[in-house]
């Protein structure tokens, strides 16, 4: 049976759903439909884990003329045996009234300690293994790079109070150059009026236009370091090394998904990781094979 899945949020929200997706196809479903915001499904779409996307004020607009597709393109003989899922809690008002819509939370309970790949899996009636390997691997370029040990840095998020202080990034970001290490920093629309401020330390800065660009600009070798932000998500979800510091929220639940993901959160008498506690586990990443 065909699935519509609905699923729109943050770039993170949106790519966490690929072990689920992944799993699926594991399971022999061909015909995956999504809904959300078009450039955050596009590592999906690109990494072959759904059929189609499709955007979320079109189905809220035209529910009946994203099932109709469904039906001419052969994905479902009668749109009422399409399984419809939603992580969105909000229903067209033109849906058919005989269509059966299943909704899910979008995230687990805070303090369960379930993750939210976990959750999503589990509403789509999959289990997920630990992640030996990276479900978004194929959106990575795997040429060396041209430079040895390059750190890619972003110190955006989603929200202020996810962000480690941009001052630390820098920090950090110095004493890895005093090392011989390429360090550049990744920066979002959101965080524009940083450029500045970071190139005056003489480190180049990235502003690539969306995630797929994003991705282009990874190499198996690089390593990560960010917040917990989508960019993380991203770059784990494919493989990358990948560094995310946590402040306020739960690693249990939001930490990036991936074979080399490794996450630093404060202990008991921190706010934030200090600097040299991220030093130290950046450099243990760095100094492991592969």
């Amino acid at each position: 049976m065909p699935r519509l899945i609905i699923r729109p949020g943050g770039l993170g929200d949106t790519v966490l759903l690929a072990p689920a997706l992944a799993a699926l196809r594991e399971a022999g479903e061909r015909s995956i439909h999504l809904v959300g915001y078009p450039e955050r499904l596009e590592p999906l779409r690109a990494a072959g884990l759904v059929s189609r996307t499709w955007s979320l004020d079109r189905w809220m607009s035209s529910p009946e003329g994203v099932l109709g597709v469904l039906a001419e393109q052969g994905s479902v003989e009668d749109p009422e045996r399409c399984a419809i899922e939603s992580f969105f809690d909000r229903l067209p008002d033109s849906l058919p009234k005989r269509l059966a819509v299943r909704i899910h939370p979008p995230a687990p309970d805070p303090g369960s300690g379930i993750h939210v790949a976990d959750h999503l899996a589990l509403s789509l009636g999959v289990t997920l293994a630990h992640p030996k390997s990276a479900p978004l691997a194929i959106l990575l370029d795997w040429r060396r790079d041209d430079v040895e040990n390059r750190i890619w840095m972003h110190p955006g998020g989603g929200g202020e109070f996810k962000r480690w202080p941009l001052e630390r990034f820098l920090a950090l970001g110095e004493t890895l150059r005093q090392e011989q290490m390429e360090v550049r920093f990744l920066v979002g629309e959101a965080e524009a009026g940083w450029v500045e401020t970071i190139a005056a330390h003489g480190i180049a800065v990235d502003q690539p236009d969306d995630p797929l660009a994003l991705a282009r600009l990874f190499r198996a070798e690089n390593l990560f370091v960010g917040n917990d932000s989508g960019p993380g998500h991203l770059a784990a979800l494919m493989g990358l090394r990948t560094l995310t510091i946590f402040g306020p929220t739960d690693p249990r639940m939001w930490a990036p998904w991936g074979p080399r993901a490794r996450f630093l959160a404060p202990d008991e008498t921190e706010r934030w990781p200090s600097v040299e506690r991220a030093l130290l586990e950046a450099a243990r990443i760095l100094s492991i094979p592969g």
